[in-house]
């Protein structure tokens, strides 16, 4: 068996299928602290990243709009995803974070018995990766022969 781990790093903020036009992040709240777990681009250059606290993410950039996060549009966007992933294995595993320490969304497929339908992987990651980006999904993909090592990877 050979597993591809596709890793969304920004899922939380493109599950919500927002704009890129404003500065917006997605944020939790955790003890007495919100924070940003995802951020868009335009937040992004405004200097914003993950972890960064509400509180100082309103001072660098005050026109910045604020989500609470949405676990479960989260896993409804990774069910479709997961659907969507059908056309590339029949075996595929979807894992959404449980926590909100951990923002990002994962999908496994196996891609080994693959190989013989695509000519190659090469060819096979290409597809996908046009198809990904045609999505409009942030990724990284790992390769290894088990679901651990492909997450690891990616």
């Amino acid at each position: 068996m050979l597993w591809l781990c596709i890793h969304l790093p920004l899922f939380p903020l493109e599950a919500l299928a927002l704009g890129n036009d404003e500065p917006i992040a997605v944020t939790v709240v955790e003890g007495r602290t919100r924070r940003i777990i995802a951020c868009n681009s335009t937040a992004t250059h405004s200097g914003l990243s993950e972890a960064t606290e509400f509180a100082v993410a309103l001072a660098l950039c005050p026109r910045l709009r604020a989500i609470e996060r949405n676990l479960y549009a989260e896993r409804a966007a990774l069910k479709r995803l997961a659907a969507w992933a059908y056309q590339w294995s029949s075996r595929v595993t979807a894992r959404s974070s449980k926590t909100d320490r951990l923002p990002a969304g994962k999908l496994w497929l196996e891609i080994g018995a693959s190989r013989s339908l695509f000519g190659n992987y090469l060819a096979l990651i290409a597809q996908l990766e046009a198809s990904l980006d045609e999505l409009g999904y942030s990724y990284r993909l790992g390769i290894a022969p088990t679901l651990e090592g492909a997450a690891l990877l990616a």
